[in-house]
Protein backbone atom coordinates (compact mmCIF):
# COMPACT_ATOMS: atom_id res chain seq x y z
CA UNK A 1 0.00 0.00 0.00
CA UNK A 2 1.42 3.30 -0.94
CA UNK A 3 2.18 5.03 1.95
CA UNK A 4 2.41 8.82 0.33
CA UNK A 5 -0.37 10.70 -1.35
CA UNK A 6 1.60 12.21 -3.43
CA UNK A 7 3.65 13.80 -3.93
CA UNK A 8 6.36 14.60 -7.27
CA UNK A 9 9.93 15.98 -6.08
CA UNK A 10 8.25 19.38 -7.27
CA UNK A 11 4.94 19.23 -5.09
CA UNK A 12 2.74 18.35 -8.01
CA UNK A 13 0.45 15.05 -8.03
CA UNK A 14 1.68 12.38 -10.71
CA UNK A 15 -1.02 11.40 -13.09
CA UNK A 16 0.24 8.33 -15.04
CA UNK A 17 -0.30 5.23 -17.66
CA UNK A 18 1.50 2.41 -18.64
CA UNK A 19 1.36 -0.04 -21.13
CA UNK A 20 2.42 -0.51 -24.74
CA UNK A 21 3.48 1.21 -27.89
CA UNK A 22 0.12 -0.64 -29.37
CA UNK A 23 -2.22 0.39 -26.65
CA UNK A 24 -0.76 4.11 -26.56
CA UNK A 25 -3.57 5.24 -28.73
CA UNK A 26 -5.87 4.37 -26.07
CA UNK A 27 -4.44 8.14 -24.77
CA UNK A 28 -6.03 9.57 -27.53
CA UNK A 29 -9.90 8.35 -26.01
CA UNK A 30 -8.85 11.31 -23.09
CA UNK A 31 -6.76 13.56 -25.20
CA UNK A 32 -9.32 16.46 -24.60
CA UNK A 33 -9.64 15.79 -20.59
CA UNK A 34 -5.91 15.22 -20.39
CA UNK A 35 -4.99 18.85 -22.13
CA UNK A 36 -8.12 20.01 -19.89
CA UNK A 37 -6.22 18.60 -16.52
CA UNK A 38 -2.41 19.27 -17.60
CA UNK A 39 -3.11 22.88 -17.48
CA UNK A 40 -3.13 22.79 -13.95
CA UNK A 41 0.37 23.74 -12.13
CA UNK A 42 -0.28 21.44 -9.65
CA UNK A 43 -0.27 18.35 -12.16
CA UNK A 44 2.12 16.84 -13.97
CA UNK A 45 1.09 13.51 -16.95
CA UNK A 46 3.98 11.10 -16.95
CA UNK A 47 3.18 7.60 -19.19
CA UNK A 48 5.11 4.23 -19.35
CA UNK A 49 5.51 2.26 -22.01
CA UNK A 50 5.71 4.11 -25.18
CA UNK A 51 8.86 6.17 -25.77
CA UNK A 52 6.65 8.57 -28.35
CA UNK A 53 2.76 9.52 -27.30
CA UNK A 54 1.32 11.74 -29.72
CA UNK A 55 -1.25 13.90 -27.50
CA UNK A 56 -1.71 17.58 -29.01
CA UNK A 57 -1.27 19.96 -26.65
CA UNK A 58 -0.66 17.56 -23.44
CA UNK A 59 2.75 18.51 -21.75
CA UNK A 60 3.79 14.95 -20.30
CA UNK A 61 6.67 12.74 -20.11
CA UNK A 62 7.17 9.34 -21.22
CA UNK A 63 10.01 6.44 -19.91
CA UNK A 64 10.40 3.10 -21.18
CA UNK A 65 8.74 -0.25 -19.53
CA UNK A 66 11.43 -2.13 -18.21
CA UNK A 67 10.70 -5.50 -16.23
CA UNK A 68 13.11 -4.76 -13.42
CA UNK A 69 12.01 -1.43 -12.49
CA UNK A 70 8.27 -2.05 -13.58
CA UNK A 71 7.11 -1.58 -9.94
CA UNK A 72 9.28 1.00 -8.86
CA UNK A 73 8.29 3.28 -11.80
CA UNK A 74 4.57 3.14 -11.17
CA UNK A 75 5.45 3.59 -7.48
CA UNK A 76 5.67 7.28 -9.28
CA UNK A 77 2.39 7.67 -10.58
CA UNK A 78 -0.16 9.00 -8.07
CA UNK A 79 -3.56 8.44 -10.32
CA UNK A 80 -3.42 5.36 -12.97
CA UNK A 81 -5.28 6.30 -16.35
CA UNK A 82 -6.84 3.48 -17.59
CA UNK A 83 -8.57 4.75 -20.86
CA UNK A 84 -10.00 2.58 -23.39
CA UNK A 85 -12.16 3.12 -27.00
CA UNK A 86 -15.29 1.19 -26.66
CA UNK A 87 -15.12 -1.35 -29.38
CA UNK A 88 -16.13 -5.32 -28.90
CA UNK A 89 -12.76 -6.16 -27.72
CA UNK A 90 -12.66 -3.34 -24.99
CA UNK A 91 -16.06 -4.50 -23.37
CA UNK A 92 -15.07 -8.57 -23.14
CA UNK A 93 -11.62 -7.83 -21.98
CA UNK A 94 -9.68 -7.94 -18.16
CA UNK A 95 -7.70 -5.72 -17.48
CA UNK A 96 -4.77 -6.88 -15.04
CA UNK A 97 -3.37 -3.40 -15.51
CA UNK A 98 -5.92 -2.07 -13.12
CA UNK A 99 -5.30 -4.77 -10.54
CA UNK A 100 -1.61 -3.85 -10.75
CA UNK A 101 -2.40 -0.22 -9.95
CA UNK A 102 -4.84 -1.01 -7.30
CA UNK A 103 -2.29 -3.56 -5.43
CA UNK A 104 -0.13 -0.92 -5.50
CA UNK A 105 -2.47 1.43 -3.61
CA UNK A 106 -2.50 3.85 -6.91
CA UNK A 107 -6.91 5.11 -7.06
CA UNK A 108 -7.34 4.61 -10.81
CA UNK A 109 -9.81 6.47 -13.23
CA UNK A 110 -10.54 3.66 -16.00
CA UNK A 111 -13.33 3.33 -18.56
CA UNK A 112 -16.46 1.46 -17.98
CA UNK A 113 -15.69 -1.02 -20.08
CA UNK A 114 -14.71 -4.82 -20.05
CA UNK A 115 -14.11 -6.06 -16.48
CA UNK A 116 -13.22 -2.74 -14.73
CA UNK A 117 -16.52 -2.23 -14.01
CA UNK A 118 -16.55 -5.95 -11.65
CA UNK A 119 -12.63 -5.44 -10.45
CA UNK A 120 -13.36 -1.68 -9.16
CA UNK A 121 -15.83 -0.26 -6.58
CA UNK A 122 -16.79 2.76 -8.08
CA UNK A 123 -16.01 5.69 -5.44
CA UNK A 124 -14.56 3.00 -3.16
CA UNK A 125 -11.60 1.90 -4.91
CA UNK A 126 -11.02 3.87 -8.14
CA UNK A 127 -13.53 5.94 -10.26
CA UNK A 128 -15.43 5.47 -13.98
CA UNK A 129 -15.69 7.63 -16.42
CA UNK A 130 -16.88 7.66 -19.82
CA UNK A 131 -17.15 11.39 -21.23
CA UNK A 132 -14.55 14.22 -21.66
CA UNK A 133 -16.42 16.13 -18.61
CA UNK A 134 -16.28 13.02 -16.18
CA UNK A 135 -12.98 12.48 -16.97
CA UNK A 136 -11.65 15.97 -16.29
CA UNK A 137 -14.19 15.54 -12.91
CA UNK A 138 -13.11 12.38 -12.01
CA UNK A 139 -9.36 13.51 -11.87
CA UNK A 140 -9.95 16.51 -9.55
CA UNK A 141 -11.34 14.75 -7.68
CA UNK A 142 -7.78 12.71 -6.98
CA UNK A 143 -6.78 16.05 -6.65
CA UNK A 144 -7.60 15.76 -3.04
CA UNK A 145 -4.50 13.66 -1.35
CA UNK A 146 -6.71 12.19 1.64
CA UNK A 147 -9.52 10.71 -0.65
CA UNK A 148 -6.10 9.52 -3.10
CA UNK A 149 -5.16 8.13 -0.03
CA UNK A 150 -8.27 6.43 1.17
CA UNK A 151 -9.18 4.83 -2.08
CA UNK A 152 -5.71 3.45 -3.02
CA UNK A 153 -5.97 1.67 0.74
CA UNK A 154 -9.18 0.53 -0.26
CA UNK A 155 -8.05 -0.34 -3.97
CA UNK A 156 -4.88 -2.62 -2.51
CA UNK A 157 -7.03 -4.42 -0.17
CA UNK A 158 -9.41 -5.44 -2.70
CA UNK A 159 -6.81 -6.35 -4.82
CA UNK A 160 -4.58 -8.02 -2.52
CA UNK A 161 -8.19 -10.04 -1.05
CA UNK A 162 -9.82 -11.16 -4.32
CA UNK A 163 -6.86 -11.25 -7.22
CA UNK A 164 -3.61 -12.85 -5.79
CA UNK A 165 -2.54 -15.75 -6.28
CA UNK A 166 -3.05 -16.28 -1.94
CA UNK A 167 -6.14 -14.92 -2.36
CA UNK A 168 -7.47 -17.52 -5.02
CA UNK A 169 -5.34 -20.81 -3.59
CA UNK A 170 -8.32 -22.44 -2.41
CA UNK A 171 -10.19 -22.34 -5.40
CA UNK A 172 -7.03 -22.94 -7.93
CA UNK A 173 -6.90 -26.19 -5.00
CA UNK A 174 -10.77 -27.09 -5.68
CA UNK A 175 -10.11 -27.07 -9.72
CA UNK A 176 -6.76 -28.99 -9.37
CA UNK A 177 -8.56 -31.62 -7.14
CA UNK A 178 -11.46 -32.14 -9.59
CA UNK A 179 -9.49 -32.38 -12.54
CA UNK A 180 -6.97 -35.05 -10.81
CA UNK A 181 -9.78 -37.07 -9.69
CA UNK A 182 -11.04 -37.39 -12.58
CA UNK A 183 -14.51 -35.35 -12.57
Amino acid sequence: TRVNANESDDGRVCIGWSGSASTARNLRVIEGALRRISARDDVRLHFIGAHKIDLKGVPHTTQRWSAETEVEDLRQIDIGLLPLPEDGWTKRKFYLKLVQYMALGIPAVASPLGANTEVMVPGSTGLLARTEDEWVKALESLLDARLRVQMGRAASERAHSNYTLQAQADRIRGVFETVTAGG
